[in-house]
């Protein structure tokens, strides 16, 4: 409205030009001053109109600047309460799923201790696998080493507290293939028998002694080991503190091994700590001791003699685990050992023992259908290229869950050993899951041994490095909580190493189908 108002004026001023140029200038004196006169009167009048047409518009223009300056006011106001709202919207979901959670650990706390203090809980768990291997322990097509069987393994127990503060649990196990015989092998006997004691008066602090399973951290250095045929239980004590569940302290001994004689025994000892004060965050320190005390024979060249053999090695370590953004994971361990050992190959000289190990992975969660996650990873365990020089540098293994870190086929140690690859890891609908991964093998130490496969000596002089590749696939459906069925398939293929070290050069397949109930 105010840009056609100037328009006009501007349109008027032009007109009054072209007139007085039109008829004012060609006429003679006297019509000229005549039409001069009424020409100036007009034109004053189109003078006046145009001032009161540019006031008009000035006027009009200010009051819509004044309206534009309320509108911007009041939509600074608007946004900023739009924002005000948003963070308290925001501050009501995370109180309101802290109450959820809140309300689900008061369930929960007082469902278990209504189950775990007044009733006995009755466990049960049978899983049932056959599965086939071809050259998995020689890698070699001439030498009939094909195994094909069913497995099975049934645990029974129970689980009960006397009172508030006290409770305990009676695990018996049964595992051997189909066809065995039972007397042929001692596969029936106690895998769990323990007692807890809570004091009321400390909160979070429990004591558990007697035969149990041990899970700590990634079950690198001690877990479960429940894949295999019979699992992993330790006779021991563990003493367990957390405070507000952002840091926990767990202090723990066992009985590897008990000597009838003066034959020595084997102790395990350690400190484990986990904290979670970081969101989404997880650092764990440790620190634990291995002594062994053992007797054997022992060739002298002359006569078989008996020798002391002793293992004394500390471990030190800690592991970090972060989730950022939701989707994007990542873990690192690093683990030192020191301390002495006995030379294997001659028991009246002690060795130095100084090891190393190293563990990365980074896995990427992407948030479309399936939810696949694309994982790499590096594994690295220290090895001994010379085994008469007084040191000891293999990386001991401990009493770890085998099962899935160096591939299912579950062919090597972590030892002396260097494993890069990746997964990928898919959730399809109907409780599906499924696994492939990629390891290639290499040995850290090209004349060192090689630990695990065929149980290949130490070699007398470089043997390469390449150890072979491996590929793992798995199908996993879980209906129910308490019933899971699974499919899986690897293949290994060899590289130079085992050839070199007396094995064959032949694909090993291995694969099998499990279910698994538990109640």
């Amino acid at each position: 409205m105010i840009r056609t108002g100037l328009f006009a004026a501007h349109r008027r001023v032009w007109l009054l030009s072209i007139t007085l140029a039109t008829f004012v200038l060609p006429l003679n004196p006297a019509t000229a001053q005549r039409v001069s006169a009424e020409a100036f009167k007009a034109l004053d009048d189109e003078v006046s109109l145009l001032k009161e047409t540019i006031e008009t518009s000035y006027n009009q223009l200010r009051k819509l600047r004044m309206r534009m300056g309320l509108l911007e006011k009041g939509s600074l106001q608007y946004s900023d309460a739009v924002q005000d709202m948003q963070r308290r919207l925001l501050e009501i979901n995370t109180l309101r799923k802290q109450l959820s959670e809140l309300e689900a650990k008061v369930l929960s706390k007082a469902a278990t201790k209504d189950d775990v203090n007044k009733k006995v809980r009755f466990h049960a768990n049978l899983r049932i696998r056959p599965q086939l291997s071809i050259n998995r322990t020689d890698l070699n097509a001439d030498l009939n080493d094909d195994d094909a069987y069913w497995a099975h393994r049934v645990r029974l127990g129970l689980s009960t507290g006397m009172d508030s503060w006290i409770r305990g649990k009676i695990v018996a196990q049964e595992h051997r293939r189909f066809g065995q015989v039972r007397d042929e092998r001692g596969d029936m006997g106690l895998h769990e028998a323990w007692v807890e004691i809570q004091p009321e008066g400390a909160p979070g602090f429990w004591l558990r002694a007697g035969r149990m399973e041990w899970s700590f951290g990634a079950e690198r250095l001690i877990g479960r080991d429940d894949f295999s045929a019979s699992g992993q239980a330790f006779d021991g004590a563990i003493i367990h503190w957390e405070h507000d569940e952002r840091i926990q302290l767990d202090a723990f001994y066992a009985k590897i091994r008990e000597s009838t004689t003066t034959d020595g025994d084997t102790d395990l000892v350690g400190l484990y700590a986990t904290s979670r004060a970081l969101k989404n965050t997880t650092i764990e320190l440790y620190f634990m001791g291995l002594f062994n005390e053992e007797t054997l024979l022992s060739d002298t060249g002359e006569s078989m003699e008996e020798m002391k053999f002793s293992d004394h090695i500390y471990i030190a370590g800690g592991r970090a685990e972060a989730l950022f953004f939701e989707s994007l994971r990542l873990e690192a361990e690093a683990v030192f050992q020191f301390g002495s050992r006995t030379n294997p190959n001659n028991p009246e000289d002690e060795l130095s023992h100084f090891a190393t190990a190293y563990f990365g992975e980074l896995s990427y969660q992407m948030p479309v259908a399936t939810r696949p996650t694309i994982g790499a990873f590096f594994a690295w365990a220290s090895g001994d290229a010379n085994p008469a020089d007084g040191k000891s540098l293999d990386f001991q293994t401990l009493f770890p869950t085998r099962h899935g870190f160096l591939g299912t086929m579950d062919l090597f140690s972590w030892s002396n050993l260097i494993d890069v690859g990746g997964t990928l890891e898919l959730t399809p609908p109907g409780n599906f899951g499924v696994f492939t991964a990629f390891h290639y093998f290499m040995l850290a130490q090209p004349r060192g041994q090689l630990f695990g496969l065929g149980g290949a000596g130490v070699p007398d002089r470089e043997v390469g490095r390449t150890v072979g590749m491996e590929i793992d696939a798995a199908v996993s459906w879980s209906p129910t909580p308490s019933f899971q069925a699974q499919l899986g398939y690897s293949v290994f293929l060899p590289g130079d190493v085992p050839k070199e070290l007396g094995l064959g050069s032949d694909m090993a397949h291995w694969g099998y189908a499990q279910m698994r109930y538990q109640y």
